[in-house]
């Protein structure tokens, strides 16, 4: 039973940072490639913000990395248990 329960707390964690990904990759468009908030506080500021989020955003990548790995071994078991 705990490795049902760890297996659904590895997927629900898996589509938050999914969505998490999708919020920041916008956050970099409207900063970087967008422009809009750009031309509305400066380079530095744009610089320091991309900077700040693309570390967030590999940091994210990283975890699920890990998650996925994690993810892909117990179904592994699963399926040895199963057979």
């Amino acid at each position: 039973m705990q490795i049902m329960h760890s297996y659904s707390d590895i997927l629900r964690e898996i589509d938050i940072i999914k969505e998490q990904l999708k919020t920041i990759n916008k956050a970099i468009e409207r900063w970087y490639f967008g422009g809009s908030l750009s031309d509305k506080y400066g380079a530095n500021t744009t610089i320091f913000q991309v900077d700040k989020l693309v570390k967030s955003r590999n940091e994210l990548y990283d975890r699920l990395e890990m998650l996925e790995r994690s993810k892909e071994r117990i179904e592994k078991l699963d399926r040895k248990s199963v057979v």
